[in-house]
């Protein structure tokens, strides 16, 4: 091997041991960020969702995890203020049409009935501002599934989704209600718990 070889493989050497080493750092510093970052987003995704929940009980003194074996239920709550059973909110999601709809349905704790709903996430465009729009989700408001609520023409795949939301939301409280089926864990979100969380979120993301 010629000089000028050794000299070229030593310089490639030196070349990729260094990219080595950035992408280490690189990787080290995105999973310190990430360490750092996941946890205030987390908090700030709960005290959203909990301003959501007071959208539909604006009482609500307690939010009550309910276990649920529902296919397509994201979370499941029982609402109170202070003792008092308010209503349930039920987060569901089901395909649209390019991803994943999911919404937040408030139900009655007496009739069942829905109180609203209200669009968590969807990526699906234009559809998104079509289900998003007051009027579609007005619709559903004191029915007790989505049966008498008509797609979105032009938002069809979307706006059956979020119909399929609010129906697996039904079919779960309707099954959580009954008292034989009741079965809560052990996570309680307070009002004073959701504003604290509400402002460590804020102070962390400035």
């Amino acid at each position: 091997m010629t000089k000028q070889s050794s000299s070229t493989v030593l310089f490639a050497v030196k070349i990729g041991v260094k990219l080595l080493l950035i992408c280490g750092i690189v990787a080290l510093l995105l999973a310190a960020v990430n360490h750092i970052t996941k946890p205030v987003i987390a908090q700030k995704e709960q005290a959203e969702e909990q301003q959501t929940l007071k959208h539909f009980f604006p009482s609500m003194t307690q939010a009550q995890t309910l276990s649920h074996d529902t296919q397509g239920v994201v979370a499941l709550y029982a609402i109170y203020e202070d003792q008092t059973l308010l209503g349930y909110c039920c987060t569901t999601g089901a395909k649209g049409f390019s991803d994943t709809v999911e919404a937040m349905v408030g139900f009655d704790a007496q009739t069942l009935q829905i109180k609203g709903v209200t669009i968590v996430s969807c990526a699906d465009s234009p559809g998104k501002n079509k289900i998003s729009d007051a009027s579609f989700l007005n619709q559903f408001s004191g029915q007790s599934n989505a049966d008498t609520v008509d797609a979105i023409s032009g938002a069809t795949y979307s706006s059956e989704a979020v119909r399929e939301c609010v129906n697996i939301a039904a079919q779960a409280v309707k099954a959580a209600a009954e008292p034989s089926t009741q079965n809560p864990d052990t996570t309680q979100i307070n009002e004073s718990e959701s504003e604290n969380v509400a402002q460590t979120a804020e102070g962390a993301m400035q």
